[in-house]
């Protein structure tokens, strides 16, 4: 499945500009009370918010509880190619006959509706309760979709809160400092329940120690200090993990996901056999071998720069090209600069999407190629590569499938 048959002509922030919208949980809520509040019965859920790498702790989490003979279900956003992806149970998504028979259930229920609408985003969350409450779950992981204290999975009672790296993203929504943001993300601790977090910004841990004080919720921070990094491991409290999944970064995740597995009490067979088996898409995702190319959904400039600086220590001896299309509400010029620091052809397109930024947004920036589509892009790096080039496509989870139906085609 492609797209939903009938979610469609939702308002979504994905795929529309951004408007006036109703934000209000309340509303929300009696709408899941309809259904029986099924939110209520999917097991424990462990709720994820953060900037950089709730995909990877997400699915970390989830194969190291899977490895312990746990129903786990994850809910993520955006997906990479079908809609299916971003409702899983046991790592395999929910398959397109029982999608299609709850989207027409929620939406029936939509559809009638006249001082209240509700939004994509919050029709695909009840979609992905109603499935992990017919399923029966143990654990369920459940992903942010923007910010935290006014996104729909927020209705949630969590056995446990975790927060990612935070960084400057989505900031016409979220706050243009690191502080605001933090207090956005923040809104998902609660009374009394432990929240599991990074040690980073000073200033992003301040704000998150101070809502845990306010609401006696017990502050469990993980210092990447202590982390061990190796090529295809990491030593982390004195146990070694295997993990081929390329980026210091994973490894980071991967500590913080084990201190998330230890409160729950994982026994270190599982832990070790779910991070070793761990992987996900679209991160430094090698999609060719000759010439090499790597996708990655890195869409800040925080992000996009460890990623560059990782790729750079990888293939040292490689001449990089960048791809890239950003989002015309990103910070782009900071993102080109990055790119430029670190790749020797910097090249940029677009992709048919409203968000997606052209040759305009680019007018003023020097030192760059810019090409109509990414095909042709690919097309170029292919035509003048050696055994020595390779191509990072960067810049946006919404490039990552055009990246990849293109390079599939070029390459056939």
């Amino acid at each position: 499945m492609k797209t939903p048959l009938f979610f469609s002509n939702l308002y979504n922030l994905e795929r529309q500009d951004p408007r006036s919208t109703d934000f209000d949980l309340n509303e929300y809520k009696k709408f899941l009370n309809e259904f029986g509040n099924p939110h209520s019965n999917i097991g424990k859920i462990i709720h994820i918010a953060g900037t950089n790498g709730k995909g990877s702790v997400a699915e970390i989490i989830a194969s190291s509880l899977f490895q312990c003979y746990y129903k786990v279900g994850v809910y993520t956003s955006p997906h990479l190619y079908e809609i299916n992806e971003r409702i899983k149970i046991d790592g395999m998504n929910i398959d397109d006959v029982d999608f299609v028979i709850l989207e027409k259930l929620v939406y029936d229920r939509i559809k009638n509706k006249k001082k209240h609408y509700r939004t994509f985003f919050e029709a695909m969350t009840t979609v992905a309760f109603l499935h992990f409450a017919m399923n029966k779950t143990d654990y369920v992981i459940i992903e942010t979709g923007l910010g935290g204290r006014l996104d729909a999975t927020n209705v949630v009672d969590p056995y446990l809160t975790v927060i990612t790296v935070i960084d400057f993203d989505h900031i016409k929504m979220l706050g243009d400092s690191l502080d605001d943001i933090a207090r956005e993300k923040g809104g998902i601790i609660k009374e009394n329940i432990p929240l599991f977090t990074f040690k980073q910004n000073e200033a992003v841990n301040n704000v998150l120690k101070n809502i845990c004080l306010e609401k006696n919720a017990p502050l469990n921070i993980t210092d990447i200090e202590n982390v061990d990094v190796q090529e295809n491991s990491m030593v982390y409290k004195k146990h070694t993990y295997s993990l081929e999944q390329p980026g210091t970064y994973q490894k980071h995740n991967a500590a913080l996901s084990i201190d998330v597995l230890d409160h729950i009490g994982i026994d270190e067979k599982c832990k070790k056999f779910g991070i070793s088996n761990f992987s996900i898409k679209g991160r430094m995702e090698t999609i060719n071998d000759t010439p090499l190319i790597i996708v990655d959904g890195s869409h800040n400039p925080g992000a996009i720069k460890i990623t560059l600086k990782e790729i750079r220590e990888m293939y040292p001896n490689k001449t990089l090209s960048t791809l890239s299309v950003f989002m015309h509400d990103k910070n782009i010029y900071s993102m080109i600069d990055i790119l430029k620091q670190y790749s020797e052809n910097v090249m940029l397109s677009t992709i048919p999407f409203f968000r997606a930024a052209c040759i305009n947004d680019y007018a003023h920036v020097e030192g760059i190629s810019y090409f109509d589509s990414t095909y042709d892009s690919i097309e170029h790096f292919y035509e003048y590569a050696d055994k020595d080039d390779m191509l990072l496509i960067i810049g946006s989870f919404y490039l990552i499938e055009h990246a990849y139906n293109d390079v599939k085609e070029i390459f056939k």
